[in-house]
């Protein structure tokens, strides 16, 4: 049943390693409510999973607040097939690694951007 298939899932997963990668610019430590000053600028952001949205195997929406605001960040390929990914919940604290970049005509994310993850981490389920 659907409990076998999330096992196997997960076990899956857990061949899945997603590794900092050094040689990107050092990310600046920002809140949400900070992003619009750094459009183009590859930061840290730290906050709770508000929710979650995944398409298909190779796309997560992660929305984060961080008592300051709100932010959508997309993970792609690797980064959403983790056994962390999978467990991801509402709730859960997390960073967050990327660059900030204003939406493509016709989306909506709060601030008009998107944080296009290159890197996360779980902290707490």
């Amino acid at each position: 049943g659907n409990q076998e298939k999330r096992e196997i899932r997960l076990d899956q997963a857990s061949t899945v390693t997603v590794e900092l990668d050094q040689n990107l610019p050092q990310p600046i430590q920002i809140k949400t409510k900070e992003i619009s000053s750094n459009i183009n600028r590859r930061v840290l952001v730290y906050g709770w999973v508000d929710s979650i949205r995944r398409q298909g195997k190779k796309l997560m929406f992660i929305n984060i607040r961080d008592g300051s605001g709100y932010l959508q960040c997309v993970c792609a390929d690797k980064l959403c097939q983790t056994n962390h990914a999978l467990l991801l919940s509402p709730e859960s604290t997390v960073c967050i690694y990327g660059v900030i970049n204003t939406l493509p005509m016709g989306k909506i994310a709060p601030g008009g951007v998107e944080l296009i993850c290159d890197y996360w981490e779980l902290i707490a389920l």
